[in-house]
């Protein structure tokens, strides 16, 4: 069976033109075909159907010439700008640093510091040499006592060697001996045992601080009068001047005793030079102590013991060669 073309358009076309399929007329023909018995069978075909007029062609419309531009694709560039905003304001922490580091210089301008350590710079090189070649013995008592301290005990020393180095050392010139005290007395060299500079003040600058209390002053100078260390056994020398010098601290631990020594020891031909070293020191027994009031050295602490050294070595020089 067989369909006309003209029928199938009728049924695909359009609704306004259904109208048209209603008024065809059919042509009918006749198709033969043969079944298995070999006869042959008229199956009628379907009409044809006319050809429908041309339709009227309507006008084409001009496509869109002007298109919107897609909204969300321009929106993506905006959003990455702001970005290098963000790294603009690092710049500006760092500019702040430079501020802080100029008031640390303000703070370590300290200028006290260096005056603490001038006053005992000034030793040796201020100090005229003694020049006299008279022999004299000279005797020096230090006090070592618990209320001296390590660091002061330094300076004493150190005080004791400077004055040795202004004269001239020999067993023909100045001959040195030396004692510490605090509860006992302890000789630490003979007047005969240096006969040269340099041996003397190291001795001196090396004695051990003894750490003992009790400032028995009557003990050293009875030590020196009793066991005679001026004699020629100790290297005492007859003719020559015999010089002691004690150096305290503090106020003697016997008074009346400490007068007593100290008078006994020179009225067997020495002359004693009383220093005075600190603000503890009791200036009337540092008299009594001395051959004369002219004979007592006082120092505000031991750091100025170099402000009377000058002093003190002129002074002894003028003793020396007086028997």
């Amino acid at each position: 069976m067989r369909v006309s073309n003209t029928v199938l358009l009728c049924f695909l076309a359009t609704p306004y033109l259904t109208f048209l399929c209603n008024g065809l007329q059919y042509t009918e023909y006749v198709e033969v075909e043969y079944n298995e018995n070999g006869e042959g069978v008229a199956y009628p075909e379907y009409p044809t159907y006319p050809e429908y007029p041309d339709y009227q062609e309507y006008p084409d419309y001009p496509e869109e010439t002007t298109r919107r531009p897609c909204a969300s694709s321009t929106a993506k560039p905006t959003t990455t700008k702001p970005a290098p905003t963000t790294t603009k304001p690092a710049p500006t922490t760092t500019t702040a640093a430079p501020t802080t580091t100029t008031a640390a210089p303000t703070t370590t301008k300290t200028t006290p510091k260096p005056t603490t350590t001038n006053p005992p710079a000034p030793t040796t090189t201020t100090v005229k040499p003694c020049e006299k070649t008279a022999k004299s013995d000279i005797m020096e008592v230090l006090d070592a006592s618990s209320s001296i301290g390590e660091t002061n005990w330094g300076h004493q020393t150190k005080f004791a060697a400077d004055i040795t180095q202004a004269f001239k050392i020999g067993p023909n010139d100045i001959q040195f001996g030396c004692l510490i005290f605090n509860n006992e007395t302890t000789k630490i060299f003979d007047l005969k045992t240096f006969s040269d500079k340099t041996s003397l003040y190291n001795k001196i600058r090396s004695i051990a601080y003894p750490t003992n209390q009790g400032t028995f002053t009557y003990r050293a100078l009875r030590k020196i009068r009793e066991e005679g260390l001026f004699s020629p056994f100790y290297g005492g020398r007859p003719g020559a001047s015999k010089i002691v010098i004690v150096m305290t601290d503090g106020q003697s631990s016997d008074k009346a005793k400490t007068i007593s020594e100290a008078e006994l020891l020179k009225k067997s031909g020495v002359t004693i030079i009383a220093v005075g070293i600190g603000s503890e020191v009791d200036t009337t027994e540092l008299k009594a102590i001395a051959t004369d009031p002219n004979k007592v050295f006082s120092a505000e602490n031991f750091t100025l013991l170099d402000v009377i050294k000058k002093e003190l070595v002129n002074f002894t020089c003028e003793q020396t060669g007086r028997s």
